[in-house]
């Protein structure tokens, strides 16, 4: 049985088995939707051909899921998400014989040199006065560089997220990863911080529960700077690992 989706222009057709078939939802537009695909764990691939190109050819399977990590996921996961999909295997290794290979398509050399907004950073750092928007975090140091200090996008960049300043946050490194890993979202209008369950309900200790329920500690003077409420609702809708707010 197949099926069509429309995904960014594209037209996407999924296989499934019979039996997974009375249980899919369609949406309004006659596609599958998003949810239930999910709920039924259905997975979408390549030909068997192509999985065989991409079993001899190490530097064609990673220039791929490069990027294909660049299309879906931020910056931060990208780590996590080429090792749970290419295994133990160093990729990074692997990469560097694709800057070297002759015959390498420069399409994927091009994936694993993504463009930084440089002034989208320097305007939210700017925004938080360098500082942190979670735990305050400031360091300058030498003079003019703030290390460890990023602009973390709400709408994911890979997901059309605009580089503006309602789009953006001023978060230390560990914040950002556990910001873009839904770990906690932050709730639109009084800009509380929300953790989610699967953190609160660990039985050990740990510094990220103590922030749950508290404003963010530093927030733009100026309106028009502070988060946006779509965006925020974007976040909690998508990453956040939760679907609802617990007070």
């Amino acid at each position: 049985f197949q099926c069509v989706r429309r995904e960014k222009g594209r037209v996407i057709r999924w296989k499934f088995r019979l039996t997974d078939v009375l249980t899919l939802k369609e949406n309004a537009d006659g596609d599958v939707t998003h949810g239930s695909l999910c709920k039924n764990e259905i997975c979408g691939g390549f030909t068997e051909e192509i999985y065989d190109l991409l079993r001899h050819d190490k530097i064609l399977a990673i220039g791929v899921a490069k990027m294909l990590a660049n299309d879906h996921f931020p910056e931060t996961l990208h780590d996590f998400v080429l090792q749970a999909t290419l295994g133990e295997q160093p990729y990074l290794e692997i990469f560097n014989q694709i800057v070297t290979h002759q015959d390498s398509s420069s399409i994927f050399i091009k994936s694993f040199r993504r463009r930084r907004d440089r002034v989208f950073r320097k305007k939210i750092l700017s925004n938080y006065n360098h500082r942190c928007a979670v735990c305050n975090f400031f360091l300058e140091i030498p003079t003019g560089h703030w290390p460890s200090l990023e602009a973390a996008h709400i709408m994911w960049h890979s997901h059309k997220g605009p580089d503006n300043a309602q789009n953006g946050l001023a978060l230390c490194a560990t914040h950002h990863e556990l910001f873009d890993w839904g770990i906690f979202t932050i709730e639109p209008e009084s800009f509380h911080i929300h953790i989610a369950e699967l953190v609160l309900n660990q039985k050990v200790n740990n510094s990220i529960s103590d922030l749950h329920g508290t404003p963010l500690m530093t927030i733009p003077k100026s309106r028009l700077a502070r988060p946006a409420s779509h965006y925020l609702e974007w976040h909690f809708k998508n990453v956040f690992r939760q679907k609802t707010y617990e007070h």
